[in-house]
């Protein structure tokens, strides 16, 4: 599971969103990689507002921060391990 969350320097709002994301994967006992990107040419290139939750190359929320509460509803409705051999893999 990857994490990334667009921000920008200085930003409050996008350092609590980290904090939030971090916690909420503690409390959940998950573990992801979580990279935090400030650069706005980097950020650009997503074509969302900061902040943004993305979640393994998908949007989950952007111009806003989502709270702990949502972000942990996203992490507990994503499967922790992708199994390919259920369901019809050109749906996926």
């Amino acid at each position: 599971m990857k994490i990334t969350l667009l921000g920008r320097p200085g930003c409050p709002t996008c350092a609590k969103l980290e904090m939030d994301t971090i916690n909420a994967l503690a409390q959940l006992n998950i573990e992801a990689e979580v990279e935090h990107i400030y650069d706005p040419a980097a950020v650009k290139e997503y074509n969302v507002l900061p902040p943004a939750f993305i979640l393994d190359g998908r949007v989950k929320a952007a111009g806003r921060a989502p709270s702990i509460t949502e972000i942990k509803a996203i992490l507990s409705n994503t499967p922790k391990e992708k199994d390919s051999s259920q369901g019809c893999p050109y749906c996926k």
